[in-house]
């Protein structure tokens, strides 16, 4: 009979930038443990059968011995350690930096051959190779406050509402030019697609990759897969909630969302973000910290008590905002919070009533 491996325990590192720490929690039995040391960003966990490597989330010094300031108890162990001091960035450039979301214009150069296709047909829709500029949306909230500042700016002289309205809503991509936001391309009129009903369509397939909004055409990026040389990308239509989270947060500082399609809601609650985590062998950078409900009654629950109330109160805990989801991207959505909640040791799966995950692109 064969033996059989050690099971890897559950692990979780949190790297708080803003706090300059790493928190780490680690499911293992303390009368298994013999040594406990960070080596080159890794904790070494020693016990009896084996040796386990953690990655860290965050840098830190090295240490030779942490057993005996670890905190051991119940089946964990839990401990915090300064990380060393790096560039911080400023908590609006966290909210905003769209630099580690899949296909950003950092992430793009590294594809400069590459070729979008649409991913339900694989018909070639944008050619890399022939676009010679790349520039930056610079916010999802962009169109919401053009529209405001067309209705209320007061008009000075000559320079009238209009004016300023049409100057802001000409950002229109050359034929050479994607625009690249969180989420979305706006892309110049290619043959590879057309508009019907106000949605943009691949030639091929007719499968809808995006809509047309103020004369551009908005290409979906998780309607989309990139190719470079034989290798295919995909992204997840998540990147959607989490970069209109992120805006949010940033534009209007709430902090609840009520997230709802045609047949199941979930309440979230942002409770942190710009940290980034490891678990399991996986790596969020730049992420949310979410805790959430999807138990139905324990949501109804919720907003019964909030009822009426909603964004004109000053209580945090009484504001949310409502986002709404198709379907698949609602499946979607609580799969990988549960996924990721099952991931963590168990005493990090829950806050209260709230069950606790992370929404982030994996690295």
């Amino acid at each position: 009979m064969t033996a059989t491996e050690p099971q890897s325990p559950r692990y979780f590192t949190e790297y708080l930038p803003r706090l300059c720490s790493v928190s780490i929690c680690v499911e293992v039995q303390r009368q298994g443990l013999e040594e406990l040391l960070i080596k080159d960003n890794h904790l070494l966990v020693s016990t009896k059968t084996q040796t386990i490597s953690i990655p860290l989330a965050g840098k830190t010094a090295d240490y030779n011995e942490i057993l005996s300031f670890a905190r051991v108890e119940n089946g964990f162990i839990t401990l915090k350690v300064p990380a060393v001091a790096d560039k911080a960035a400023s908590s609006t450039d966290q909210l905003t930096s769209t630099d580690d979301l899949i296909w950003s214009i950092r992430d793009l150069k590294q594809h400069p051959k590459g070729v979008f296709e649409c991913a339900a047909c694989c018909q070639p829709i944008a050619d890399l190779s022939k676009i010679r500029k790349l520039h930056s949306m610079p916010s999802e909230m962009w169109y919401e406050m053009m529209e405001f500042w067309h209705c209320h700016k007061p008009t000075n002289g000559n320079y009238t509402n209009d004016k300023i309205a049409n100057r802001f809503n000409s950002l229109k991509p050359a034929s050479d030019t994607l625009i690249v936001g969180a989420y979305y391309f706006l892309a110049p009129s290619l043959p590879s697609i057309f508009t019907e009903n106000q949605f943009v369509k691949c030639a091929g397939c007719h499968q809808i990759l995006g809509e047309q909004e103020n004369n551009n055409h908005k290409l979906l990026k998780w309607k989309l897969a990139l190719r470079d040389r034989n290798a295919q990308q995909y992204c997840s239509c998540l990147i959607y909630l989490y970069s209109y989270l992120l805006d949010s947060i940033a534009s209007t500082a709430v902090r609840f969302f009520l997230v709802k399609s045609q047949s199941t809601r979930v309440l979230l609650w942002c409770f942190n973000f710009g940290i980034d985590v490891t678990f399991s062998s996986s790596y969020l950078k730049n992420c949310l910290k979410v805790m959430y409900i999807d138990d139905e009654s324990k949501v109804s629950k919720f907003l019964e008590q909030n009822d009426g109330e909603g964004t004109n109160q000053r209580s945090l805990h009484n504001r949310y905002e409502v986002v709404d989801l198709e379907d698949d991207m609602m499946t979607e959505t609580i799969n990988e919070l549960n996924t990721i909640n099952e991931k963590l040791p168990e005493s990090q799966r829950q806050f209260n009533q709230w069950k606790v995950s992370y929404l982030g692109r994996r690295l």
